[in-house]
């Protein structure tokens, strides 16, 4: 903990969350806690008497500032004349109503520690998983495009150009719709898949359906080599 004195009615100090985990205090009961607050801060309270002969009397006024590794506390007695005569009741009960005050407020805050740290929490969840995500789809083996109809169906089988044949296909049926999945083997470079998949749209168009909806609630009804098997049974519609 560094404490600075300010002047003669004003001190500030800094601790990190290692040096209050150190004096026995988590974090979160900053925030959380009420009363373990308040014995933090009595106990702040104490080293900065000591150090610096900081007695506490009559009303504070306090300002806490929370960063990232610890938090900024300036404490400053009250300049107001008027409050000189108080009783030493008055004075602790003044005291009190202070550090009480100074922690309602923080509870109060829009953004506490305890949310900084969830919302921060939460971030880095979300990035991971972005990324993850991101990953999975640069290193997709398997894409599934829709026909409208079994016209569009026989249109591709007859036009396609793709230039790899090192994949596995499957023709779905399912509301008078036909799904097309690929999945292309290992060999297969990604650069290869995405233009594979860019000549497929010249057809068909992107869909959402997944392959676990699609086995759910589709029908197969053609399964490896579909062009070559469309071919065969359906002439084309445009020679």
């Amino acid at each position: 903990m560094r404490i600075e004195r300010v002047d003669d009615t004003t001190v500030k100090l800094f601790i990190t969350y290692s040096d209050i985990e150190a004096r026995g205090f988590k974090r979160e009961d900053l925030w959380t806690n009420r009363k373990r607050g308040e014995e933090f801060f009595w106990n702040m309270m104490e080293e900065i008497n000591e150090e610096e002969d900081f007695v506490v009397e009559g009303p504070l006024w306090i300002q806490v500032h929370a960063f990232e590794k610890g938090v900024e506390v300036t404490i400053s007695k009250s300049k107001n004349e008027d409050l000189i005569n108080m009783s030493e009741n008055d004075d602790n009960e003044q005291l009190d109503y202070q550090v009480n005050d100074l922690l309602s407020q923080t509870f109060d805050q829009d953004e506490s520690l305890e949310d900084l740290f969830d919302q921060r929490q939460q971030q880095k969840e979300s990035r991971h998983n972005q990324e993850r995500n991101e990953s999975k789809q640069q290193a997709t083996r398997t894409v599934i495009v829709k026909f409208n109809d079994l016209e569009e169906v026989i249109d591709y089988a007859h036009h396609n150009n793709l230039a790899i044949n090192e994949f596995e296909d499957l023709l779905y049926s399912f509301n008078n719709i036909y799904y097309y999945a690929i999945h292309f083997d290992e060999t297969v470079d990604q650069e290869a898949i995405n233009d594979s998949y860019s000549q497929l749209l010249e057809f068909a168009y992107p869909t959402d359906k997944s392959e676990v909806y699609l086995n759910d609630y589709a029908k197969i009804i053609m399964s490896h080599n579909v062009a070559s098997q469309v071919r065969r049974y359906f002439p084309s519609t445009t020679e």
